[in-house]
């Protein structure tokens, strides 16, 4: 990840590698995607919510009550990873915990909709069931639709979630809950950010400096007797909290005193952590655990025990 970012990898190439992975995750990280999303029915909804802003978990069970999704749906997508097999790599650093996994495809699997029994073919949002060739990988179809220019899902999702991390709220938001009953603060600039990404390449660095050249990202944090109750139209700039990493690498900025982090190179900042740590700081200012793909997880909101930490917490004394 740090490398795709690094070289400003197209971003359609970047989630293309991820999903259509195989391999040893030790050689292949892309791999990892499906490390981290353990099972079928994970990678389901994780690749829904996070590449197309859908939350499909709710047709698991039964059609979605007040949306477009059925749980034909629903095991329609599921299809398109049923095949993917994890297996577990015998070697030292098993003992440890943190052995490889081998990512591999097999074919011909079924995906049964538990409550009707019927097999269900690889399906596509808005398309209807894929046209899988006989020794092709239902991944990679699923990719090509997923990544292609006319997708309404895709470009939308990521520039709304650029846009998030910069103006601390999405143009949709939550960022990854797009849906009729949830529209967009703003339908056309939303649109036309996403038709720029396309246009450019899937250019993510292009996307950023796009936003931050732009007047609404440059406004100041005062109000006045038009804005004042504005907490969705972006028409000055959020007040928000650093989050639980930024605030203890500015501690330790201000002290002088670098944090050692276990297992980490001297001279790591709590941002370039690759994997969350349990450390009182990080989890009291709400770092997430990162065991699910919602934004939700990261905690967002002062509390006191986080007063307390200021003052007397270990980070800080």
């Amino acid at each position: 990840i740090v490398q795709s970012v690094a070289t400003n990898v197209a971003y359609d190439r970047f989630v293309r590698e991820l999903l259509t992975a195989t391999g040893d995750t030790y050689v292949n990280p892309a791999a990892n995607y499906y490390r981290a999303a353990g099972d079928t029915l994970s990678v389901t909804e994780s690749t829904s919510q996070l590449f197309m802003g859908v939350r499909i978990a709710c047709a698991k069970c039964h059609n979605h009550p007040f949306e477009r999704w059925t749980q034909d749906n629903y095991y329609g997508i599921a299809a398109v990873f049923h095949g993917v097999q994890r297996r577990e790599e015998k070697t030292s650093r098993a003992k440890k915990g943190d052995g490889s996994f081998t990512i591999a495809m097999t074919k011909n699997v079924d995906m049964q909709q538990p409550r009707t029994g019927k097999t269900m073919k690889p399906w596509l949002p808005l398309t209807g069931e894929a046209v899988i060739g006989k020794d092709q990988d239902p991944r990679v179809v699923f990719a090509d639709w997923l990544t292609g220019p006319d997708n309404p899902f895709f470009a939308r999702v990521a520039v709304n979630r650029l846009w998030a991390h910069l103006m601390g709220q999405g143009i949709v938001e939550p960022v990854d809950d797009f849906r009729a009953s949830n529209p967009p603060a703003n339908a056309p600039l939303l649109d036309a950010l996403a038709d720029d990404f396309v246009k450019h390449g899937y250019d993510r660095k292009h996307i950023l400096r796009m936003i931050l050249n732009s007047r609404t990202y440059q406004r100041g944090t005062e109000s006045n007797e038009f804005n004042r109750s504005d907490d969705r139209h972006f028409s000055r700039a959020r007040v928000r909290l650093l989050s639980a990493e930024q605030l203890l690498d500015a501690v330790a900025r201000v002290t002088g005193v670098p944090d050692r982090f276990p297992g980490m190179p001297a001279g790591t900042m709590a941002t370039q952590l690759p994997v969350p740590l349990p450390l009182e700081f990080l989890m009291t200012f709400g770092q997430p655990s990162r065991e699910t793909p919602r934004q939700c997880e990261r905690i967002a909101e002062p509390s006191l025990a986080q007063a307390l930490q200021m003052l007397n917490g270990a980070s800080v004394m």
